[in-house]
C-alpha cells in the first residue's frame, strides 16, 4: 500500500484579548517541501472561533486534497467527531446546548464535502517548526 502524498497546511489563530483582536495564518508546505505563508487579522472573538475561521481561509484558499494540521481540538474534534451530531439533532450540544458558531461549522463542512481532507492535531507550543510559525504570525496579525 503506498501512502498519499498531499499537501499540508498549518493552521493558528491567536485573539489578543487587551485590544479586542484577532488574527489567523495558514502555512502551505507544498509535496515539494516550498512554503508559502499567509496571515490576516480577523474580526472573530473568542480564540476557538479564531480558529475556525482560519481553518475556512484555508480550505477557501486552497482547493486541492488537503492535509489541515491544527493545534486546536475544537477545529479537529468539532468537524471529524462532533458535527455528525449537531446536525442530527438540530444543532444541539451532547448537553443540550444549542452548538457555538453554527454558520461557520456548515460553512466547513461545505468545503470540506468538495474534496478529500485529513485532519491532525498538533500540540501548541512545542517546537514544531510550522505550528510556531503559524503562531508567529497570527500574533501579529491580532495586534493590527
Amino acid at each position: 500500500m503506498t501512502k498519499r502524498t498531499i499537501t499540508e497546511i498549518y493552521t493558528d489563530g491567536s485573539y489578543n484579548e487587551s485590544l479586542e483582536t484577532g488574527g489567523g495564518c495558514f502555512l502551505i508546505k507544498a509535496t515539494d517541501g516550498a512554503y508559502q505563508a499567509n496571515h490576516f487579522p480577523i474580526s472573530g472573538k473568542g480564540s476557538s472561533r479564531i480558529e475556525l475561521e482560519t481553518v475556512i481561509a484555508a480550505l477557501s484558499a486552497y482547493s486541492d486534497d488537503v492535509r489541515i494540521v491544527t493545534d486546536s481540538q475544537y477545529v479537529r474534534k468539532g468537524i471529524t467527531e462532533w458535527i455528525q451530531h449537531w446536525q442530527h439533532n438540530h444543532w444541539m450540544t451532547a448537553n443540550g446546548t444549542k452548538a457555538k458558531n453554527i454558520g461557520l461549522w456548515q460553512q466547513l463542512h461545505e468545503l470540506c464535502a468538495l474534496r478529500y481532507i485529513e485532519f491532525q492535531w498538533v500540540k501548541a507550543h512545542r517546537q514544531q517548526f510550522e505550528n510556531t510559525y503559524c503562531d508567529l504570525l497570527a500574533k501579529e496579525a491580532a495586534k493590527r
